[in-house]
């Protein structure tokens, strides 16, 4: 009898113990969506005048479908949606504009956020920072004088964009040739309160009135200017108050002005205002 309880009370402590490695396994989670795994937008700076629009690419990836780009300006919260097509790419462009009523300095944030939908949204961020600028100097001039001791026309006047005679009033006179009994080499003076500045290095191409005037006030005023290079950049300070910016483009000791007669020296320059 002893023996058929003992027997018994072994078949019920195995059962339990069975029972309790059953439970004992841990649980496995789901693994949980993971959202856009890329997103870029390029440029993610642009600098320009008021008014101006520019065009971000606006690139990006997921595991998961994609389903729209949300677009936000500043404080001004969502200003435009673009819905996509469901696919896990993204590669298109969107198109932003610094406001026409931008002041020189403003800043503008575009932020962007793709999204995928799996169950639950997720979002990647980006963004882009436009910064107002003046616009370019678009008034563009050409200008000649010749040789002092010759019959073309050896001054000019800057603002009223013409080339003078060397009798002009001093008034007029912003540039004249200097080389008066002398071979040709294009220096030149000025005659009145027209000032000159060497701007080694200067953005011909991008000059703004903001980086003319820049320059400027970092510069060394020069009354005349000797034995000008092709290609040397000057910024002009007007006698009006004005500022252009000046690009010698040929200094040639040989050519007769039209006008005829036997002394050659011709200086030829460009010049934005």
């Amino acid at each position: 009898m002893k023996n058929i309880k003992l027997f018994t009370a072994l078949l019920l402590a195995g059962g339990l113990i069975l029972g309790s490695c059953g439970t004992d396994e841990p649980e496995v989670e789901a693994p949980l969506p993971t959202g856009p795994s890329s997103f870029i937008a390029s440029p993610d700076s642009v600098a320009g005048a008021p008014g101006d629009t520019f065009s971000i690419a606006l690139s990006g990836s997921s595991a998961n479908a994609l389903s729209a780009i949300y677009i936000s300006e500043g404080l001004s919260g969502l200003t435009d949606t673009l819905i996509l097509d469901g696919s896990t790419f993204v590669d298109t462009t969107y198109t932003i504009t610094i406001p026409s009523s931008a002041s020189v300095g403003d800043e503008y944030f575009f932020s962007y956020s793709l999204e995928d939908t799996d169950g639950s949204t997720y979002r990647k961020f980006a963004s882009t920072v436009a910064t107002a600028t003046l616009p370019p100097l678009s008034s563009e001039f050409e200008g000649t004088v010749y040789h002092i001791d010759g019959t073309g026309f050896g001054s000019y006047d800057f603002v009223n964009d013409v080339a003078i005679s060397i009798t002009s009033p001093n008034s007029i006179v912003d540039l004249q040739n200097t080389n008066q009994s002398a071979a040709f080499d294009g220096s030149w003076t000025t005659l009145n309160s027209t000032r000159f500045f060497f701007a080694p290095g200067f953005d011909w191409n991008n000059a703004t009135t903001q980086s003319v005037t820049e320059a400027c006030e970092a510069g060394t005023p020069e009354t005349s200017i000797t034995a000008p290079a092709d290609g040397e950049v000057y910024i002009v300070q007007l006698r009006d108050g004005s500022h252009a910016v000046m690009l010698v483009t040929l200094v040639d000791p040989i050519v007769i002005p039209p006008s005829g007669g036997t002394i050659g020296g011709e200086l030829t320059f460009v010049y934005k205002k």
